[in-house]
């Protein structure tokens, strides 16, 4: 791999925001329940961190190929900053959910706009896979971090010193985009430019790369929601049920830093697809399972299949669409993966409510496998249909 200055500083400004936002995730829920609010009120907040990526995913897309990485970065560390500062000056739970709001909305566009810029910069496939896979390991490794630190500066400081840490942190992010020397935005074509991006559904690739992805997103957004009911359930106690999560968590790095290795014997459609059956088949026996050694074994199976399947997204994206439409194709992406995160744990909470959560598991884990199963059944076709010129 080709550890360019760029790339390191597009990363370490990255894991900054990214940082800042996952722990302002977990403070800004405590700082609220001590402000007296109840769990309905902290629900909503929390799901700002998704809906503002929502919102902002098709028109940031368009404001990218525009303006181009440098400005679009800017805007986010400046937004993230200030939004959060905001909290740090006047703790409220208004200006908790601006901040919230905010600093989800700049995470996602800024991490947007770097997938395109190190896609279109790579000098060849390899380099390209590299760069992605460690974009995917980026987050987590600052989720990880953030939450920690601050948590500490929570324990020693209190809640204003932590929000005011975490309202500098952004500047990073700001400081690498000053430094990013090529910034390569594709031109599009005048009628490409008055074009919706929702005609990307018409390419048949890029509709199949999508639900590929959005099975990747309800079985990984099922298995967050379902490991703390099932644990409640079965008796676990909080430490047990975190480390099944944890397990989880672990094999998705593991996957996704093997990705650049694997794909060089395995084509994209064919491991998304095996991965995805073979996860399908985990989440159907997973309700079968019993006590912490089984849970925490399907846990850790499933995060190392879909782990490795996001980084591979992003590369068959690349692929299936059209030089000129490849930041559009990254917003719809992101709109799916943030709603999804959103309407999956309200769509099984409702239907637990009249069905076992097993039940659910076992619908979910054999649509995934037929989803799998489809999409392997269809790879040659997708293949010979590839646009991107």
């Amino acid at each position: 791999m080709k550890w360019t200055p760029e790339l390191v500083r597009l990363l370490a400004g990255f894991m900054c925001l990214h940082a800042a936002m996952s722990a302002l995730r977990m403070a800004a829920p405590l700082l609220a329940l001590r402000m007296g609010y109840g769990t309905a009120e902290i629900g909503g907040m929390l799901a700002l961190f998704a809906l503002a990526q929502i919102f902002m995913a098709l028109p940031a897309a368009r404001f990218i190929d525009r303006r181009g990485l440098r400005l679009t970065l800017l805007c986010c560390a400046v937004g993230a900053c200030a939004s959060i500062g905001l909290s740090a000056a006047r703790p409220s739970f208004s200006a908790l959910c601006v901040s919230a709001f905010v600093s989800g909305g700049a995470v996602g566009v800024s991490l947007m706009a770097i997938q395109g810029h190190v896609l279109r910069v790579a000098s060849d496939v390899m380099e390209r896979k590299h760069s992605i896979a460690w974009l995917a390991i980026a987050p987590a490794i600052s989720q990880f971090l953030g939450p920690m630190i601050t948590g500490v500066i929570i324990d020693g400081h209190g809640f204003r010193v932590a929000l005011l840490v975490l309202a500098i942190a952004p500047i990073g992010m700001g400081l690498c985009a000053l430094a990013v020397r090529t910034d390569l935005s594709p031109r599009r074509p005048d009628q490409e430019a008055r074009r919706s991006t929702w005609s990307l559904w018409r390419i048949s690739g890029f509709r199949r790369v999508l639900l590929l992805n959005w099975l990747m997103t309800a079985s990984w957004d099922l298995c967050i929601f379902m490991v703390p009911v099932m644990g409640y359930e079965r008796g676990l106690s909080a430490s047990s049920t975190a480390m099944v999560l944890g397990l989880f968590s672990c094999a998705a790095l593991v996957s996704r830093l093997l990705v650049p290795y694997i794909s060089r014997y395995v084509q994209e459609w064919v491991f998304i697809s095996g991965a995805l059956m073979t996860a399908g088949a985990l989440l159907a026996i997973y309700p079968l399972t019993s006590g912490v050694f089984g849970m925490g074994l399907c846990s850790f199976g499933i995060g190392l299949l879909l782990g490795g399947v996001q980084p591979s997204v992003m590369i068959l994206l690349h692929e299936v669409t059209p030089i000129h439409r490849q930041t559009d194709a990254m917003g719809m992406r992101l709109l799916m993966v943030n709603a999804s995160a959103v309407a999956v744990p309200v769509v099984y909470g409702a239907v637990v409510g009249f069905v076992t959560i097993g039940g659910a598991v076992l619908v979910t884990g054999a649509l995934v496998t037929l989803g799998g199963c489809v999409a392997l059944s269809s790879t040659r076709a997708v293949g010979s249909s590839t646009p991107n010129k």
